[in-house]
């Protein structure tokens, strides 16, 4: 993500070359963790594909393939195809959507995200950051959806109200209190700008 971030930012070219050299040691060691016989990531090197490790491998792999113009595209591919086997609960299907959306890629579940409810505060805003950065056109019913959200959704006051709203909730990696704040702060205001509403971001 850092790297992604540097890369548009005009840094220098000694700064974004250490850059790369950590990204491309961070991918190394996240590819360890592949499962060669089905394309899903496990929680230790050497074990069986699980959905949480393969959710989290994607949103990394979807990044530094973009950044570097398709390095470990068939692990992203092999990643894609093991999660779209996969039964995937409601909010893995958000994040896998919104990390692909992220890379200018769409999936065969990512239409699921237009027709979902979410009831917590965290899915509803990484619902409302996955319509916002829909690549190409968003359906019509995606549009009046994304309306809907960002019409009742105040990022800032939603997170300032997790003691209230969000006190069941967490987030995808298990965060809560102040850290899942910052998550919900940083998805909303991603999809405020991705809608082109700056001044609410």
């Amino acid at each position: 993500v850092v790297l992604d971030d540097m890369t548009g930012s005009g840094r220098d070219a000694a700064m974004l070359e250490e850059a790369h050299r950590y990204a491309a040691e961070g991918i190394r060691r996240l590819v360890m963790h592949r499962d060669e016989s089905s394309g899903g990531f496990s929680t230790w090197p050497g074990g069986k594909a699980e959905t949480l490790p393969t959710v989290v491998a994607l949103r990394h792999l979807a990044i530094y393939s973009r950044v570097t113009g398709g390095l470990f595209r068939k692990d992203l591919e092999a990643a894609i195809s093991w999660l779209e086997r996969a039964k995937l609960s409601p909010r893995e299907v958000l994040c896998v959507t919104n990390a692909l959306a992220d890379a200018g890629r769409t999936w065969t579940k990512g239409d699921d995200v237009i027709h979902m409810q979410p009831r917590g505060v965290y899915d509803r805003v990484l619902q409302a950051a996955c319509l916002a950065s829909w690549p190409g056109e968003l359906p019509e019913k995606g549009q009046e959806k994304l309306e809907t959200l960002l019409r009742s959704l105040d990022a800032g006051f939603e997170a300032r109200r997790l003691d209230e709203t969000g006190r069941d909730d967490t987030g995808l990696m298990g965060s809560t209190g102040e850290y899942l704040e910052a998550e919900v702060l940083a998805m909303g205001v991603v999809a405020f700008e991705k809608a082109g509403r700056t001044d609410e971001a």
